[in-house]
């Protein structure tokens, strides 16, 4: 089941969701790695997004219009510099931001306009 799955049947607190949670954490660090690997070969940089669509209530109910339930994460990472130390802050602290404005930043700037060669095939 997936963490979703996971929220609507026991609950975001139950320990099955701390499993699942560990799970997605390995996932996500194999997958860094992964890009960290293939930059050290020559294969050029990677870059690894990572979003849910909606957050849940304690309870693992969503679809109304509580923080908990519209408010959700983005975690994006680089094998190259997206921003400057300076211009990423020092807080070490997220944001809120424009999903549209930062898919158009990815798309646009990262990507110097031209998407990746995944996105054709």
């Amino acid at each position: 089941l997936g963490v979703d799955h996971i929220g609507h049947r026991f609950g975001i607190e139950h320990p099955e969701m701390r499993c699942k949670v560990a799970d997605m954490d390995a996932a996500l660090s194999s997958t860094i790695k992964w890009a960290e690997e293939q930059k050290g070969h020559g294969r050029g940089d990677t870059l690894v997004l990572l979003f849910g669509d909606h957050g849940q209530t304690v309870s693992g109910d969503h679809g109304g219009a509580t923080p908990e339930e519209v408010e959700s994460l983005l975690f994006a990472y680089s094998t190259t510099a997206l921003v400057s130390a300076e211009d990423a802050g020092s807080s070490g602290e997220g944001g809120s931001m424009s999903t549209a404005a930062t898919a158009d930043f990815f798309a646009r700037d990262y990507f110097a306009g031209s998407p990746p060669r995944a996105w054709h095939e």
